[in-house]
């Protein structure tokens, strides 16, 4: 049992040994899915999916260590994995309120998007031409969940690529938010996803972004 312990370790992250320090060791990563990774000495590579049928596998968890503006998650075939499901925690260390937005393949036309918001009991709604998931004040903090249809021609048919999800910031109270947004292309693989802040430093140090896609049955 010792040696069988010894091979196969676990835990978040931020604990994972260097991969020269594991080499042929296993590490089942507790805080994105349950992933199961395997060190060959140099490099800490996916061995096993951290969920099967209708669950998720990480496809990035990105921790800002400086302040930031922008983030693309490359590397992506919206074709084959059909739906992503993004999360952020937010730190906004910019100057002013920024809106945070999600671009696919960087583009900025053919979308629109609503986030509809209540503090306290007042409802108002933030409305336009971006797909807008997060509107966080300066020196506040937030957190948002979306689910982005990425496929875009299902049984061969175009098909609009649509977002929607939930959020919470805090304004002078708590506020909660509903979101969604239509991306009106249905032509093009989606292979980035960029993740924009209006203004700089809008994703501070300390904020965390996580990419899912859906594991196939």
């Amino acid at each position: 049992m010792a040696e069988f312990e010894t091979l196969f370790i676990s835990g978040d992250r931020a604990s994972q040994p260097a991969a020269a320090a594991a080499d042929q060791k296993f590490y089942m990563v507790t805080d994105e899915s349950n992933i199961v990774e395997r060190s060959d000495g140099v490099t800490w590579t996916q061995w096993g999916p951290g969920s099967t049928g209708g669950g998720l596998a990480i496809v990035e968890a990105k921790l800002f260590t400086s302040n930031a503006t922008t983030y693309t998650f490359s590397g992506l075939d919206g074709d084959t994995d059909g739906a992503y499901l993004l999360q952020g925690q937010i730190l906004n260390a910019a100057a002013s309120t920024a809106d945070y937005t999600i671009r696919p393949n960087g583009a900025t036309t053919n979308q629109t998007g609503t986030l509809a918001y209540w503090t306290g009991t007042t409802p108002a709604a933030l409305t336009g031409t971006t797909l807008r998931v997060a509107n966080i004040t300066n020196a506040k903090q937030g957190y948002f969940s979306v689910n982005i249809s990425a496929k875009c021609n299902p049984s061969g048919q175009a098909a609009q690529r649509y977002f929607t999800g939930t959020g919470v910031t805090d304004y002078a109270s708590v506020s909660l938010s509903v979101i969604g947004g239509r991306w009106n292309e249905g032509a093009t693989n989606i292979t980035t996803i960029d993740f924009v802040s209006s203004q700089a430093d809008g994703l501070g140090e300390g904020t965390l972004l996580r990419l899912y896609r859906y594991a196939k049955a």
